[in-house]
């Protein structure tokens, strides 16, 4: 077993915490039992989620979306107070990386989807209040825009949206993981052949025409599971302890 308060300040340090204002609480959210065996990651924080990670024996959650967000009540009352309710219970910590996560150049999401699909990561880009949290990336040999997408629903799940506009073969893109529509005009005026991004947006079909560029979604789910996974592996192999990745389906 592992202290519970060294894998938070491993992580936050990892993660360069101290450097996002974030619309939740980054890191400790519920604090749970002082050791730790097994650890359980996933997307978001349910019910569901917490449920495997009491059946799995774990210690701990770690998700890329916590709870107790700016824009929703904190008043403990209907789902909110069951969930906590059931961690405290359960003597379950909670730990939820958000935009550091994101914005990672080797654990966050846009890094990670960059790297699934074979590309040379770049540059920052797509800023998000002032800090950048997601990369360019680069092929080496120019890839189809249908090879693109059958390799992010081969490594991610569902069947992306693709809106066509730009090249048919591939040599740029840029990646921001999940409702990050509105950056597509940073990759229009940069043009670039494609932007990744979670969610659909819009007036994305028109731009894509007009602007000569590519767009696809994932799915905000799916574009953001590689980064919790990467997690689960740093755990494994930093602190010899079990860490899984459980995938709470979710085709938003």
């Amino acid at each position: 077993m592992v202290s519970r308060d060294r894998i938070i300040t491993d992580l936050d340090t990892y993660l360069e915490t101290g450097k996002f204002s974030d619309a939740a609480p980054v890191g400790l959210q519920v604090e749970g039992a002082r050791r730790v065996s097994a650890v359980v990651l996933g997307v978001s924080a349910c019910m569901e989620l917490f449920r495997e990670a009491v059946g799995r024996g774990a210690q701990m959650v770690v998700v890329h979306h916590g709870m107790f967000w700016r824009n929703e009540s904190r008043v403990l009352k209907g789902p909110l107070r069951e969930r906590v309710r059931f961690l405290l219970e359960n003597d379950l910590t909670l730990l939820a990386y958000h935009l550091p996560l994101d914005a990672h150049p080797v654990a966050g999401n846009n890094a990670r989807i960059i790297k699934a699909l074979g590309a040379v990561r770049g540059e920052s880009f797509g800023l998000y209040k002032g800090m950048p949290i997601g990369f360019r990336g680069r092929f080496r040999t120019l890839l189809s825009l249908d090879k693109v997408k059958e390799k992010l629903a081969a490594r991610f799940g569902g069947d992306p949206l693709v809106l066509r506009g730009g090249p048919d073969r591939i040599r740029t893109i840029g990646v921001v993981s999940g409702g990050a529509g509105g950056i597509f005009h940073d990759a229009l005026e940069e043009g670039l052949d494609l932007y990744i991004t979670g969610e659909p947006y819009e007036p994305a079909q028109a731009l894509c025409q007009e602007g000569g560029v590519n767009f696809i979604a994932l799915g905000h789910h799916n574009s953001e599971k590689a980064g919790v996974m990467a997690l689960a592996r740093r755990l494994t192999t930093r602190f010899k302890i079990r860490a899984e990745f459980v995938d709470i389906s979710n085709p938003a």
